[in-house]
């Protein structure tokens, strides 16, 4: 995953880390750990992040598979 890209992606569309969070249906704390790498986001939830940042799939395979 490549964190600072995904982070600027989520205040490139307006979010904060908590209005992110909440949008995704996790606690900010759970986003937080996540982002930093020390736990891993699920299936759905990144499936719900593609739709928050209207990434194309390229763009998510990207931003989320790719190192």
């Amino acid at each position: 995953m490549k964190k600072q890209e995904l982070k600027g992606q989520i205040r490139a569309k307006g979010f904060t880390q908590k209005s992110f969070s909440e949008a995704l249906g996790i606690s900010p704390a759970s986003l937080s750990r996540k982002l930093a790498g020390t736990h891993d986001f699920t299936v759905g939830e990144i499936r719900r992040m593609k739709e928050l940042l209207e990434l194309d799939t390229d763009e998510a395979v990207t931003l989320f598979f790719e190192s």
